[in-house]
């Protein structure tokens, strides 16, 4: 079945339906590929984004999102922030960075102690409250849209698995190209739905007539409203002005999965297969303003 909904990307009104989950559904469009959350069956809260949002949907990670990430050892998300801002360093020299989503505030605070000029902007009225009082951080309630900064001031600005929750990739990337200096970078990392637990799970959705739809619900989030692609975060990045500058596949660490044991184990395996087969669940993007 069709559904006159507009595609973000290529503005196209031809879409079919992918997955049709008790809540929502996810539709992918005809043209050009995008797979998207229906937003139209249902409205989003922004208020959701609390601090018991951080802690019940993210239980095994939260410890790595407050001010007690300094007493972690060997953390597997602290030490991926680290080795992007040692990949994003080879490309830029430090300057101003604006974090777009920056949640508490732990990336910036690393970033600062690095020699960055930091700044960051969330949606979530708890996540900039804590990033002010805890770290100290220059940080406020905006999107990059309404962010009250010159055009043209940052050195760099990053986006940590925030691209997929927003109401629209092509006015966000627009944007953080507004406010980016010339040659200025974007750091980008999210999900991808071509990943291959995204595919099996996909697979078991319509072999079983969505009757088994929980692996499919998890890969395809009611809070993500894009299910992006590499391949679709190129054509936006050519739609909006930037050029790809480096490109690397990642996971979100086991260790951090809100999963039991033997799920854990489960996806462990898939995991490995997934290295093998270059189908990670997560990308990322270094691309210049052009």
């Amino acid at each position: 079945m069709e559904f006159q909904v507009k595609c973000d990307l290529c503005s196209s009104k031809q879409s079919s339906v992918l997955f049709n989950f008790p809540e929502y559904r996810v539709l992918s469009c005809g043209s050009c590929g995008l797979v998207f959350t229906d937003s139209s069956v249902y409205s989003r809260d922004l208020e959701i984004y609390s601090g018991d949002y951080y802690k019940k949907k993210y239980p095994k990670r939260y410890d790595s999102y407050t001010a007690d990430y300094r007493k972690l050892e060997n953390d597997s998300i602290i030490n991926n922030y680290t080795n992007l801002l040692e990949q994003l360093e080879k490309f830029s020299a430090k300057g101003k960075m604006l974090d777009v989503g920056c949640a508490t505030g732990v990336f910036l605070d690393l970033a600062r102690e690095r020699g960055w000029e930091v700044q960051g902007i969330d949606v979530s009225k708890y996540a900039v409250h804590y990033a002010r009082k805890n770290f100290g951080l220059k940080a406020s309630v905006a999107t990059i849209e309404n962010l009250k900064a010159p055009d043209s001031y940052f050195d760099v600005i990053t986006l940590h698995e925030v691209i997929e929750h927003v109401p629209s990739m092509k006015s966000v990337l627009k944007g953080a190209r507004k406010k980016l200096k010339k040659n200025g970078l974007l750091l980008l990392t999210t999900i991808d739905s071509s990943s291959l637990i995204s595919q099996l799970s996909g697979m078991l959705y319509h072999s079983t007539l969505g009757k088994i739809n929980s692996p499919a619900q998890k890969c395809f989030q009611l809070q993500h409203t894009f299910h992006p692609t590499p391949e679709i975060m190129r054509l936006y990045f050519k739609e909006a002005g930037f050029k790809e500058e480096w490109f690397n596949r990642s996971e979100i660490p086991v260790d951090k999965l809100q999963e039991g044991p033997l799920m854990t184990l489960v996806i462990g395996a898939i995991y490995l297969l997934q290295k093998l087969t270059g189908k990670t669940f997560l990308f990322e993007f270094i691309a210049r303003k052009v």
